[in-house]
Protein backbone atom coordinates (compact mmCIF):
# COMPACT_ATOMS: atom_id res chain seq x y z
CA UNK A 1 0.00 0.00 0.00
CA UNK A 2 1.31 3.42 -0.94
CA UNK A 3 1.37 5.95 1.87
CA UNK A 4 1.46 9.69 1.54
CA UNK A 5 4.85 10.93 2.68
CA UNK A 6 4.95 12.77 6.00
CA UNK A 7 5.13 16.23 4.48
CA UNK A 8 2.17 15.71 2.17
CA UNK A 9 0.07 13.85 4.73
CA UNK A 10 0.58 16.68 7.19
CA UNK A 11 -1.10 19.10 4.78
CA UNK A 12 -4.12 16.92 4.07
CA UNK A 13 -7.18 17.29 6.29
CA UNK A 14 -10.04 14.78 6.29
CA UNK A 15 -13.37 16.29 7.35
CA UNK A 16 -16.40 14.10 8.13
CA UNK A 17 -19.64 16.07 7.92
CA UNK A 18 -22.39 14.95 10.33
CA UNK A 19 -21.36 11.28 10.53
CA UNK A 20 -24.13 9.16 12.06
CA UNK A 21 -22.26 6.07 13.26
CA UNK A 22 -19.39 5.87 15.72
CA UNK A 23 -18.12 2.73 14.00
CA UNK A 24 -17.68 4.61 10.74
CA UNK A 25 -15.72 7.35 12.50
CA UNK A 26 -13.43 4.72 14.01
CA UNK A 27 -12.99 3.03 10.63
CA UNK A 28 -12.10 6.36 9.00
CA UNK A 29 -9.55 7.01 11.76
CA UNK A 30 -7.91 3.71 10.88
CA UNK A 31 -7.90 4.58 7.17
CA UNK A 32 -6.30 7.95 7.93
CA UNK A 33 -3.61 6.17 9.94
CA UNK A 34 -3.07 3.69 7.08
CA UNK A 35 -2.28 6.55 4.71
CA UNK A 36 -0.40 8.74 7.19
CA UNK A 37 -3.07 11.47 7.47
CA UNK A 38 -2.97 12.84 11.00
CA UNK A 39 -5.62 15.57 10.88
CA UNK A 40 -9.17 14.20 11.16
CA UNK A 41 -11.99 16.65 11.83
CA UNK A 42 -15.66 15.96 12.50
CA UNK A 43 -18.58 18.35 11.97
CA UNK A 44 -21.69 18.02 14.17
CA UNK A 45 -21.37 14.25 14.70
CA UNK A 46 -24.45 12.26 15.68
CA UNK A 47 -22.24 9.75 17.49
CA UNK A 48 -19.33 10.10 19.91
CA UNK A 49 -16.08 10.20 17.89
CA UNK A 50 -14.06 9.25 20.98
CA UNK A 51 -16.47 6.69 22.46
CA UNK A 52 -15.92 2.97 22.99
CA UNK A 53 -17.43 1.90 19.66
CA UNK A 54 -15.26 4.26 17.64
CA UNK A 55 -12.15 3.27 19.58
CA UNK A 56 -12.85 -0.44 19.16
CA UNK A 57 -13.18 -0.13 15.38
CA UNK A 58 -10.12 2.15 15.16
CA UNK A 59 -8.09 -0.66 16.76
CA UNK A 60 -4.40 0.36 16.68
CA UNK A 61 -5.28 3.81 15.32
CA UNK A 62 -6.86 5.22 18.48
CA UNK A 63 -4.25 8.02 18.54
CA UNK A 64 -6.03 9.54 15.53
CA UNK A 65 -9.25 9.68 17.58
CA UNK A 66 -7.36 11.26 20.47
CA UNK A 67 -6.41 14.11 18.13
CA UNK A 68 -9.79 14.46 16.38
CA UNK A 69 -11.31 17.94 16.48
CA UNK A 70 -15.06 18.52 16.56
CA UNK A 71 -16.69 21.59 14.96
CA UNK A 72 -20.23 22.94 14.90
CA UNK A 73 -20.29 23.69 11.17
CA UNK A 74 -18.36 23.16 7.96
CA UNK A 75 -17.11 26.75 7.66
CA UNK A 76 -15.36 26.52 11.04
CA UNK A 77 -13.88 23.13 10.20
CA UNK A 78 -12.22 24.34 6.98
CA UNK A 79 -11.43 27.94 8.00
CA UNK A 80 -7.64 27.41 7.85
CA UNK A 81 -7.64 25.37 4.62
CA UNK A 82 -6.33 26.98 1.44
CA UNK A 83 -8.27 24.62 -0.82
CA UNK A 84 -11.49 22.78 0.09
CA UNK A 85 -12.37 19.70 -1.95
CA UNK A 86 -15.69 17.86 -1.69
CA UNK A 87 -15.64 14.10 -2.29
CA UNK A 88 -18.70 12.98 -4.24
CA UNK A 89 -20.03 10.20 -6.45
CA UNK A 90 -22.27 12.66 -8.29
CA UNK A 91 -21.45 14.51 -11.48
CA UNK A 92 -23.45 17.68 -10.91
CA UNK A 93 -23.87 20.25 -13.66
CA UNK A 94 -21.77 23.35 -13.06
CA UNK A 95 -19.48 21.73 -10.50
CA UNK A 96 -15.72 22.14 -10.90
CA UNK A 97 -13.91 18.83 -10.59
CA UNK A 98 -10.26 18.37 -9.65
CA UNK A 99 -8.10 15.39 -10.50
CA UNK A 100 -6.22 13.49 -7.82
CA UNK A 101 -3.06 14.70 -9.53
CA UNK A 102 -4.11 18.33 -9.08
CA UNK A 103 -4.84 17.77 -5.40
CA UNK A 104 -1.37 16.29 -4.93
CA UNK A 105 0.21 19.19 -6.85
CA UNK A 106 -1.38 21.58 -4.37
CA UNK A 107 -0.34 19.53 -1.36
CA UNK A 108 3.17 19.11 -2.76
CA UNK A 109 3.38 22.89 -3.21
CA UNK A 110 2.76 23.38 0.50
CA UNK A 111 -1.00 24.01 0.44
CA UNK A 112 -3.34 22.87 3.19
CA UNK A 113 -6.09 20.90 1.46
CA UNK A 114 -9.27 19.81 3.28
CA UNK A 115 -11.28 16.94 1.78
CA UNK A 116 -14.94 16.82 2.84
CA UNK A 117 -17.01 13.63 3.09
CA UNK A 118 -20.76 13.90 3.65
CA UNK A 119 -23.14 11.93 5.88
CA UNK A 120 -23.57 8.22 5.20
CA UNK A 121 -27.19 8.55 4.08
CA UNK A 122 -27.15 11.68 1.92
CA UNK A 123 -23.63 12.77 1.07
CA UNK A 124 -22.81 16.48 0.99
CA UNK A 125 -25.82 18.80 0.91
CA UNK A 126 -26.08 21.94 -1.21
CA UNK A 127 -25.01 24.06 1.77
CA UNK A 128 -22.00 21.79 2.38
CA UNK A 129 -21.02 21.98 -1.27
CA UNK A 130 -20.96 25.78 -1.14
CA UNK A 131 -17.95 25.53 1.19
CA UNK A 132 -16.03 23.61 -1.51
CA UNK A 133 -13.74 25.16 -4.11
CA UNK A 134 -13.94 22.08 -6.29
CA UNK A 135 -14.88 18.40 -6.16
CA UNK A 136 -13.13 15.06 -6.38
CA UNK A 137 -15.35 12.44 -7.97
CA UNK A 138 -15.22 8.83 -6.82
CA UNK A 139 -16.40 6.80 -9.85
CA UNK A 140 -18.80 3.98 -8.92
CA UNK A 141 -21.34 1.76 -10.66
CA UNK A 142 -24.61 3.43 -11.58
CA UNK A 143 -26.39 0.34 -10.25
CA UNK A 144 -24.88 0.80 -6.78
CA UNK A 145 -23.30 4.27 -6.56
CA UNK A 146 -23.04 4.86 -2.80
CA UNK A 147 -20.00 3.82 -0.78
CA UNK A 148 -19.59 3.12 2.90
CA UNK A 149 -18.04 6.23 4.49
CA UNK A 150 -14.73 4.60 5.40
CA UNK A 151 -14.53 2.97 1.96
CA UNK A 152 -15.01 6.35 0.29
CA UNK A 153 -12.18 7.81 2.38
CA UNK A 154 -9.94 4.83 1.62
CA UNK A 155 -10.58 5.00 -2.14
CA UNK A 156 -9.92 8.75 -2.18
CA UNK A 157 -6.74 8.69 -0.08
CA UNK A 158 -5.49 5.59 -1.89
CA UNK A 159 -5.79 7.31 -5.26
CA UNK A 160 -3.79 10.37 -4.23
CA UNK A 161 -0.26 8.88 -3.93
CA UNK A 162 -0.69 7.19 -7.31
CA UNK A 163 -1.55 10.58 -8.81
CA UNK A 164 1.42 12.41 -7.35
CA UNK A 165 3.80 14.09 -9.79
CA UNK A 166 7.52 14.25 -9.11
CA UNK A 167 7.50 18.00 -9.57
CA UNK A 168 6.77 20.21 -6.61
CA UNK A 169 3.65 21.58 -8.24
CA UNK A 170 2.76 25.13 -9.21
CA UNK A 171 4.46 28.13 -7.68
CA UNK A 172 1.42 29.89 -6.24
CA UNK A 173 2.55 31.72 -3.12
CA UNK A 174 0.37 32.61 -0.16
CA UNK A 175 -3.01 31.19 -1.12
CA UNK A 176 -5.78 32.81 0.91
CA UNK A 177 -7.32 30.57 3.60
CA UNK A 178 -10.98 29.61 3.40
CA UNK A 179 -11.99 32.10 6.10
CA UNK A 180 -10.64 35.02 4.03
CA UNK A 181 -12.33 33.82 0.86
CA UNK A 182 -15.58 33.32 2.76
CA UNK A 183 -15.42 36.91 4.02
CA UNK A 184 -14.90 38.16 0.46
CA UNK A 185 -17.74 36.08 -0.96
CA UNK A 186 -20.18 37.02 1.80
CA UNK A 187 -19.48 40.71 1.27
CA UNK A 188 -19.64 40.35 -2.50
CA UNK A 189 -22.98 38.55 -2.26
CA UNK A 190 -24.38 41.37 -0.12
CA UNK A 191 -23.30 43.99 -2.67
CA UNK A 192 -24.65 41.98 -5.60
CA UNK A 193 -28.00 41.72 -3.83
CA UNK A 194 -28.00 45.44 -3.07
CA UNK A 195 -27.33 46.53 -6.64
CA UNK A 196 -29.87 44.08 -8.07
CA UNK A 197 -27.45 41.69 -9.76
CA UNK A 198 -28.84 38.71 -7.81
CA UNK A 199 -32.45 37.61 -7.49
CA UNK A 200 -33.38 38.00 -3.82
CA UNK A 201 -35.75 35.03 -4.05
CA UNK A 202 -32.99 32.67 -5.19
CA UNK A 203 -29.58 34.39 -5.06
CA UNK A 204 -27.60 31.14 -5.08
CA UNK A 205 -28.86 30.21 -8.55
CA UNK A 206 -26.22 32.60 -9.92
CA UNK A 207 -23.92 33.13 -6.96
CA UNK A 208 -23.02 29.44 -6.64
CA UNK A 209 -21.37 29.78 -10.06
CA UNK A 210 -19.50 32.87 -8.86
CA UNK A 211 -18.37 30.92 -5.81
CA UNK A 212 -17.02 28.08 -7.94
CA UNK A 213 -15.28 30.54 -10.25
CA UNK A 214 -13.37 32.02 -7.32
CA UNK A 215 -12.55 28.57 -5.98
CA UNK A 216 -11.06 27.60 -9.33
CA UNK A 217 -8.99 30.81 -9.36
CA UNK A 218 -7.00 29.81 -6.22
CA UNK A 219 -6.80 33.40 -4.97
CA UNK A 220 -3.83 34.63 -2.98
CA UNK A 221 -4.17 36.74 0.16
CA UNK A 222 -3.12 39.80 -1.84
CA UNK A 223 -5.75 39.14 -4.51
CA UNK A 224 -8.48 38.76 -1.87
CA UNK A 225 -7.38 42.09 -0.39
CA UNK A 226 -7.57 43.78 -3.80
CA UNK A 227 -11.04 42.39 -4.44
CA UNK A 228 -12.25 43.52 -1.02
CA UNK A 229 -11.02 47.00 -1.96
CA UNK A 230 -13.05 46.78 -5.16
CA UNK A 231 -16.15 45.74 -3.19
CA UNK A 232 -15.66 48.67 -0.81
CA UNK A 233 -15.54 51.00 -3.80
CA UNK A 234 -18.76 49.52 -5.19
CA UNK A 235 -20.35 49.96 -1.76
CA UNK A 236 -19.37 53.62 -1.79
CA UNK A 237 -20.53 54.15 -5.35
CA UNK A 238 -23.90 52.54 -4.64
CA UNK A 239 -24.39 54.57 -1.46
CA UNK A 240 -24.04 51.61 0.92
CA UNK A 241 -20.97 52.79 2.83
CA UNK A 242 -22.00 54.47 6.06
CA UNK A 243 -25.58 54.78 4.90
CA UNK A 244 -24.86 57.89 2.79
CA UNK A 245 -25.72 58.21 -0.88
CA UNK A 246 -22.69 59.17 -3.00
CA UNK A 247 -20.84 60.94 -0.17
CA UNK A 248 -18.63 63.88 -1.03
CA UNK A 249 -14.84 63.27 -1.27
CA UNK A 250 -14.24 65.05 2.05
CA UNK A 251 -16.66 62.65 3.74
CA UNK A 252 -14.92 59.66 2.19
CA UNK A 253 -11.52 60.79 3.47
CA UNK A 254 -12.87 60.99 7.00
CA UNK A 255 -13.73 57.30 6.89
CA UNK A 256 -10.69 55.21 7.62
CA UNK A 257 -12.09 52.01 6.13
CA UNK A 258 -13.52 53.45 2.90
CA UNK A 259 -11.10 55.21 0.58
CA UNK A 260 -11.24 56.02 -3.13
CA UNK A 261 -9.80 53.16 -5.15
CA UNK A 262 -7.14 55.28 -6.85
CA UNK A 263 -5.75 56.22 -3.41
CA UNK A 264 -5.52 52.55 -2.44
CA UNK A 265 -3.82 51.66 -5.72
CA UNK A 266 -1.37 54.57 -5.37
CA UNK A 267 -0.42 53.58 -1.84
CA UNK A 268 0.00 49.92 -2.88
CA UNK A 269 2.31 50.95 -5.73
CA UNK A 270 4.39 53.05 -3.34
CA UNK A 271 4.75 50.15 -0.93
CA UNK A 272 5.77 47.87 -3.79
CA UNK A 273 8.46 50.33 -4.94
CA UNK A 274 9.73 50.59 -1.39
CA UNK A 275 10.03 46.82 -1.04
CA UNK A 276 11.78 46.57 -4.42
CA UNK A 277 14.38 49.10 -3.25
Amino acid sequence: MDRLDGTCAGRLVVVLVRPARAGNIGAVARVCDNFGVRDLRVVAPEADPRGDEARTIAYHSQAVLDRVRVFENVDEAVADAEIVVGATVRRSAGSVFASGRRVMELVGAGRTVAVLFGPESTGLTGADRRACDRFLRVPTSAACPSLNLSHAVAVTLGALPASRMKSGGPDRADLAPARARRKLLDRMKGVFLEIGYLNRQNPNAVFDEVRLLFGRAELTTREVSLLLGLIRQIEWASGRAGGAVNPRPAEIRRRRDVRPMHKIASRSAGLQRGSDG
